[in-house]
């Protein structure tokens, strides 16, 4: 059974890391997996890119997108937002490979328009590692507005890129999964999606990887101090305001004699007086000693489907903070940590909680794991094949 995998990057975010580790289970399993991107950053021989000039057209309309935004964007949601109105060549190069399987991941950034997508001559499941799947052109709807199942109207980019959507789809019968219950729940809600299919599979870690590493050896690492309280913070970029601002901030400022390892690029100045900026880190091993060098897991992200830190940072024995949104209720439990409404002060105190070790905790992950992802949704494929 062949398998193709598409998404914009490999191993950059949240999404591409869960497709490409979902894509190497497979390969492990015996499956012939592979990954479609636009930007490759490993070197993987099984994952490929799109043409040249393909990938060209998708950065042009990138630009004209940005600026359209910022002239007519809805100032409340601060969320990424896409139109994918035009086709740039993806469904070509997916037509060429003739795979049995499309499984689509996150294809924004012009990837795929919403022309393309339906016109997918093989059979389709399509993770949603955020809504703009069965929203307009955001890709997290504000909490309390539930359009993507009533309907948008008036005349917006997102009302626009919703009813397209609603126009071209209509014979469009993807299998939807939901790496969260809650997302599975609004997809099934949502005027796009309530006739599809829909399953409700976990993204997976390798546990063999992540895992609790000895903490001093982990500070030692680090060039943190044994006796230090650690707090581990992370985003792709730091700057998101979707990944805590001034909330993190305003927390963080609370704990003046605690380091803050801080993993990911554009740490914003002023964050916090005692940072170690890890920046980056693709090596996973290297950032399982990350987590394992940390008293707590920090997330302050107000927007979030089902966060592959959180998840690492369990499975690495440390136990999380966290914002309660989105899936996040679902990985983080009364024995792996505290989830806070998104409030500094609730934060806060349940940062103490853990720093002051006022309860013991026994954080795990081991119902994340990759090969039962894998397996699930190879039995998913032959459903369909």
């Amino acid at each position: 059974m062949k398998i193709l995998h598409v998404n914009y990057h490999d191993i950059r975010g949240g999404a591409a890391l869960a497709a490409f580790r979902l894509c190497r289970a497979q390969r492990e399993r015996g499956l012939d997996a592979r990954m479609l991107t636009v930007e490759k950053l490993s070197d993987a021989p099984w994952v490929g890119t799109v043409p040249a000039g393909a990938a060209l057209r998708m950065k042009i309309l990138q630009r004209g997108e940005h600026w359209l935004h910022r002239l007519c964007g809805d100032r409340r949601n601060f969320m990424p937002r896409s139109l994918n109105l035009f086709p740039c060549g993806t469904l070509k190069a997916i037509e060429a490979l003739r795979p049995d399987i499309v499984h689509l991941h996150w294809v924004n950034g012009q990837m795929l328009s919403l022309g393309e997508i339906p016109r997918i001559p093989f059979p389709v499941v399509w993770t949603l590692h955020d809504t703009w799947a069965y929203c307009g052109s955001e890709h997290h709807h504000l909490a309390g507005d539930t359009r993507y199942a009533a309907g948008y109207g008036g005349f917006s980019p997102e009302a626009f890129v919703w009813k397209r959507k609603l126009k071209l789809w209509r014979e469009f019968s993807p299998v939807i999964a939901g790496p969260s219950a809650w997302i599975s729940r609004e997809a099934k809600d949502s005027r796009l999606f309530r006739n599809c299919r829909v399953e409700h599979i976990f993204n997976g870690i390798d546990l063999k990887t992540f895992r609790p590493r000895p903490r001093e050896e982990a500070r030692r690492f680090w060039g943190i101090p044994d006796e230090a309280r650690v707090i581990v913070i992370g985003a792709v970029s730091l700057r998101d305001p979707n990944k805590g601002g001034p909330l993190l901030t305003e927390t963080l400022a609370a704990f003046p004699d605690a380091t803050v390892l801080a993993v990911g690029g554009n740490v914003p100045a002023g964050l916090h007086g005692k940072i170690v900026a890890a920046g980056r880190i693709d090596d996973p091993e290297i950032l399982a000693l990350a987590y394992s060098a940390g008293d707590v897991f920090l997330s302050a992200a107000l927007y979030d489907n089902l966060p592959n830190m959180v998840i690492e940072a369990l499975a690495c024995g440390t136990c999380a903070v966290a914002v309660d949104t989105g899936g996040v209720g679902e990985i983080v439990g009364p024995s792996d940590g505290i989830v806070t409404p998104s409030k500094s002060g609730s934060l806060i105190e349940a940062l103490h909680v853990i720093l002051e070790k006022r309860r013991h905790f026994f954080p795990s992950a081991a119902r994340f794991d990759i090969a039962a992802t894998a397996e699930k949704y190879e039995a998913l494929y032959r459903s369909l094949v």
